[in-house]
């Protein structure tokens, strides 16, 4: 769905994430989306939105509404066990699984804003894989 801008309002669209890769339909799906390098990938108090789903209803995706037309990066987690975080290990390995617009390669740290950004005006729909390090 796409508003136009009548007196003051602004522009939105819908944009619609595929997940691949969820392993179990057990606790949340949690999303994260940032307009800009600052704060990302976790930072929930610095995401322009975030959003929780039951990961059964998430399972093959979801809808973020409303999104004014721009660049993007997100980040999503399954939350198994729906304590609201992506929860890692002593030495900070993800055990829940995780992935990023973009689908950039997993390495030894998260991938940049730059290697996950998109443009929401070009790309209505994107795809997720979701990755699972433990």
């Amino acid at each position: 769905m796409l508003l136009l801008s009548v007196s003051g309002w602004t522009a939105t669209q819908d944009l619609e994430v595929k997940l691949t890769g969820l392993k179990t339909t057990k606790g949340s799906v949690l999303y994260l989306v940032f307009s800009s390098e600052e704060g990302f990938p976790g930072d929930s108090k610095k995401s322009v939105r975030s959003g929780k789903i039951d990961a059964l209803e998430a399972k093959d995706g979801f809808s973020i509404k409303d999104l004014v037309p721009g660049t993007y990066a997100i980040t999503v987690t399954h939350d198994k066990n729906n304590n609201g975080k992506l929860d890692t290990n002593m030495v900070g390995i993800p055990k829940e699984g995780f992935g990023f617009s973009n689908n950039p390669k997993i390495t030894v740290r998260a991938p940049s804003f730059d290697k996950c950004k998109f443009d929401s005006e070009e790309l209505k729909e994107i795809s997720v894989k979701m990755n699972h390090l433990l």
